[in-house]
């Protein structure tokens, strides 16, 4: 096990490996637990550090870190709490293991804290590898070239995105912050106001280059609803069209 203020990733890859898919720091007070994973991932061609309490979250900053495996039971302290502060200073992947004891509270306030997945234990580290992959190969194209829109961007209940400088303002003037998929989702939703779209549509048009459908769509809808909050709009523009998807219940007006 590495010191969490001396890490470095390429000493934990197998000699044969020379350019691993996933730096992975898995974060469990439950050793056993801790072990099993990251053998696992080393034997499969990744990089993993275990380590029993979260270090300083600017160590997650470090170049090649691609994903935190979190557990939501992480003593002694708050899981939840840990990824709260987690994101306030980084995007990296997050995904979170729940236990016995976790209920469907704690699974929903993760994914609108901002985690990117969640895996039940007993967990098979096949399935943690699989979802790993998958949510990298989705953050991989924050690298890649701005989208091009035909419109200047949209105007909805007093809200206004940019598409040239990839910029929301809610109706106080205030800028809100979108990650990439974040802001390809919401312009997904805005091409088709009232509109039912299916999870499958919002994510092949929102990630065009992944190759699966998950659940993490969910989650990234959560988000966008947290932050398209403000005491001037709607309690909530984007509603769950049962059976379908969801919907964007809102006017919205092209920005030339």
């Amino acid at each position: 096990m590495l010191h969490p203020t001396s890490t470095d990733w390429t000493a934990t890859a197998p000699s044969s490996v020379a350019a691993p898919a996933l730096n992975v720091l898995v974060v469990t007070s439950d050793c056993d637990l801790r072990e099993r994973l990251t053998t696992y991932l080393r034997d499969h061609g990744c990089c993993a550090v275990g380590l029993h309490a979260m270090p300083a979250t600017s160590r997650l900053k470090v170049d090649g870190l691609n994903l935190l495996v979190l557990d939501v039971q992480l003593e002694p302290l708050d899981g939840l709490g840990v990824l709260r502060r987690v994101r306030m200073e980084t995007d990296i992947p997050v995904i979170m293991i729940t236990r016995a004891g976790c209920d469907d509270v704690d699974y929903v306030t993760g994914l609108e804290l901002g985690a990117d997945d969640y895996l039940r234990d007993p967990l098979d580290p096949r399935e943690l590898l699989a979802r790993g992959r998958a949510i990298l190969r989705r953050h991989g194209m924050a690298h890649a070239p701005p989208l091009e829109y035909p419109r200047a961007g949209w105007r909805f209940m007093g809200w206004e995105l940019r598409r040239r400088i990839r910029t929301l303002k809610d109706p106080s003037g205030q800028i809100v912050k979108l990650s990439r998929n974040e802001f390809a989702l919401l312009n997904v939703f805005l091409e088709s106001p009232r509109r039912p779209l299916s999870r499958l549509q919002l994510m092949r048009a929102s990630r065009p280059h992944d190759d699966i459908f998950d659940r993490s769509i969910d989650g990234q809808i959560l988000r966008l609803r947290r932050k398209l909050q403000s005491p001037l709009s709607p309690p909530q523009m984007i509603k769950t069209y049962r059976g379908i998807g969801y919907v964007l219940d809102a006017d919205v007006d092209p920005l030339f």
